[in-house]
């Protein structure tokens, strides 16, 4: 694609972007209910004055793609911004006129005023809501092995506004962590003393641990890899620093992936080897962690929105994982976790979820330990290909695909897929397979694919909606070989992931965000 496209949409853009802005300024005075709305859309647009300025210079190291999609999305950009400028200068025209009389004059102030406040509130939402399509796009370019963005990246950051300096300081981070060279951030070990001395106790239906020093609200939580006594401890310690220092660069916020604090070696009984590496994140608030698979038991309805607004989040995390240049192999909902604050009104709110749950780790250069498991709990997330202990491929992004498929038909469908008893373990699955559980397990792993994919298309359209329900199965046959949208792309073409990373944005994450409801 020519590198004169996006001169010409970042300029159109900059230049829409920078009338609107400047006409919301001449409002920053008026009121400081009004004044707040216009430093917070100014806020959002120095940001993303700094992000397409990046995009412009950055431009020839995109593969085509990465081009076609970034012109997508700013497309969106541009008609947002259009639309905007057009109904700002209507309410300020509605001001000027100079025949009205003075009390004529001040109802339409008035009127003005009560007319500037929603739509800023709505062009602040619409802001955050674009920002949050192209950041993964635009988080994307960290991955491209070119000195050129280094470069830019540093001119920017000497130039800019406290908020784009914010984001182009993370995104420094972020690519100095996907980097295979080691820094001077690479001590991530921290001692067992810094678990010994908190509470501890497991979070429902989860794989993690809530960790709390005596006396303190300050709360962590602890995530468990373990290190079975036939694997190399000390090739397993490489491998999750790479991954702690990753994970130490997140934005929880946008990411959707908690920042880690450090790694705590523990030790078996016997003092002779590891046993597990138990990796501390950070919390968000004091709020009451709880897993998705404890919402999806509960089965308290929640709006639509509310899904819609989790499917995007947890495919977002998913995307951010790839981004920061590793698999998770885990993906399910006893990953993910939500931090419910106390002052929550009742149990049909939907918090912020979090994906954890790295307990196997795939090597930065690419090698993936085949090992598997057995519980047919784990195997329902896994593709056929790496079901079983011993599963025949080696992973890839596109597997991870797959299982969020399979979380996000779990959504939709809004019944759970595993079902615990009252002591917390595990006792069957759940009903909406439609099958008994004997009959169930059963089914050979494409089989039960095939089941999923016949649930996916009878089902969802009548509750979720046809783009929703072309987003699940599309993940769920991403590595059919007819699946046109995820052909077979060579891992030796697509070395940094980029290539899947844009079909992922392209077929899952702007699906998604075209949903409204």
């Amino acid at each position: 694609m020519e590198a004169g496209a996006i001169v010409s949409v970042v300029g159109i853009v900059l230049g829409q972007g920078n009338r609107l802005v400047d006409l919301i300024i001449t409002l920053k005075h008026a009121r400081s209910d009004i004044e707040d709305r216009a430093v917070k859309i100014e806020s959002y647009w120095r940001r993303t004055q700094v992000q397409l300025d990046f995009a412009r210079s950055t431009w020839a190291g995109l593969r085509e793609e990465h081009q076609a999609s970034q012109i997508s999305i700013l497309s969106l950009l541009q008609s947002k911004i259009k639309y905007a400028e057009q109904r700002v200068e209507g309410l300020l025209k509605k001001q000027k006129d100079g025949n009205a009389s003075p009390d004529a004059r001040r109802k339409l102030k008035l009127t003005k005023y009560l007319l500037v406040k929603p739509y800023l509130d709505s062009l602040i939402s619409e802001l955050a809501q674009w920002s949050a399509i192209y950041d993964p796009s635009w988080f994307l370019i960290m991955k491209i092995a070119n000195p050129k963005i280094d470069d830019e990246l540093k001119r920017l950051t000497s130039s800019s506004s406290k908020e784009a300096t914010v984001l182009l300081r993370r995104a420094t981070k972020v690519r100095a962590a996907i980097s295979k060279t080691e820094s001077s951030d690479t001590h991530v070990f921290l001692s067992p003393a810094e678990l010994d001395r908190m509470e501890k106790r497991r979070v429902p239906h989860s794989q993690a641990t809530i960790a709390r020093e005596h006396s303190a609200t300050t709360s962590y939580i602890v995530d468990s890899i373990p290190c079975p006594g036939h694997s190399n401890a000390d090739t397993m310690a490489q491998d999750i620093r790479r991954l702690a220092r990753k994970l130490r660069a997140v934005d929880p916020a946008v990411f959707g992936v908690l920042r880690c604090r450090g790694v705590v070696k523990m030790r078996h009984v016997t003092g002779s080897r590891v046993a597990s590496f138990d990796m501390i994140f950070d919390t968000p608030s004091a709020g009451t962690p709880m897993s998705l698979r404890n919402s999806l038991l509960m089965q308290q309805p929640h709006s639509l929105t509310d899904r819609f607004a989790l499917a995007k989040r947890i495919a977002t995390s998913v995307n951010y994982v790839h981004t920061l240049a590793f698999v998770h192999k885990g993906i399910r909902p006893e990953n993910f976790i939500s931090f419910l604050s106390p002052t929550a009104e009742d149990d049909l709110t939907l918090g912020s979820f979090y994906l954890i749950g790295f307990e196997q780790v795939r090597s930065e250069d690419g090698n993936t330990y085949l090992r598997g498991s057995a519980n047919w709990e784990q195997n329902m997330y896994r593709h056929p290909e790496r079901q079983g202990s011993f599963p025949e491929e080696r992973y890839k992004m596109q597997h991870d695909i797959y299982s969020l498929g399979v979380c996000l038909l779990e959504i939709g469908l809004w019944s759970p897929f595993v079902l615990y008893d009252h002591n917390g373990r595990i006792s069957g699955p759940g009903q909406a397979f439609e099958v008994s559980a004997a009959d169930l397990r059963g089914f050979s792993p494409a089989a039960f694919k095939d089941l999923l994919v016949g649930l996916a298309k009878r089902r969802l359209p009548p509750i979720m909606g046809n783009t929703y329900t072309e987003v699940v199965v599309d993940c769920l046959t991403c590595l059919d070989a007819d699946n046109d949208e995820y052909e077979e792309i060579s891992e030796v073409e697509d070395q940094d992931g980029v290539v899947v990373g844009v079909k992922f944005i392209n077929q899952v994450l702007l699906k998604l965000n075209e949903i409204s409801v």
